[in-house]
């Protein structure tokens, strides 16, 4: 059943990911407009990236927020989308999607689990204000230290997707 859940992931979007990715461009694009006016630079992480699109064609987080990004990048700021997808597959397709904004905006993937290049990532960042989504799928590949490290520097925010379900099933409790 849970391998079943994760290959269909992808294939077209589902109630809650629609709200879930309103919920991040509705706050992503307020933040985008108000770094534009005070920094030359700034990044958008993507912890748990997926694909970057459905294989419906619909757009994944990752595509989101990189057109977001586009509209607010003026000629002293220079946007970075920085994308970490752990599955091979799934890190192919989402290089692919995200081949056009290249030449637009900075785009940088890795094929690596989100704890294994976080410290590389906040490094590359530095004193730069950043947006990081951190969504997994399920519970695993999250060290909430790891998101205090964050929340600790300097104009750093953070949108975390908890899946509560995915605790209880780790816990092996039954929520109801």
């Amino acid at each position: 059943m849970e391998y079943e859940l994760k290959n269909s992931l992808f294939k077209e979007k589902k109630e809650q990911t629609v709200t879930k990715h309103s919920i991040l461009a509705n706050y992503l694009q307020p933040w985008a407009k108000i770094i534009s006016t005070h920094f030359p630079r700034a990044y958008y992480v993507d912890a748990f990236a997926g694909r970057g699109e459905y294989e419906s064609g619909e757009e994944g987080s990752p595509v989101i927020a990189a057109n977001i990004l586009i509209r607010w990048q003026k000629h002293h700021l220079q946007f970075y989308c920085i994308c970490i997808e752990k599955n091979r597959e799934r890190y192919k397709s989402l290089a692919t999607s995200l081949q056009d904004f290249n030449n637009i905006i900075g785009v940088e993937t890795y094929n690596n689990e989100f704890l294994d290049v976080i410290e590389t990532v906040l490094a590359k960042i530095g004193k730069y204000p950043a947006f990081f989504l951190i969504d997994p799928e399920g519970f695993s590949g999250m060290d909430f230290n790891k998101i205090e490290s964050i929340l600790s520097q300097p104009h750093k925010e953070v949108l975390v997707n908890f899946q509560y379900n995915a605790m209880w099933k780790t816990a092996n409790i039954d929520p109801l």
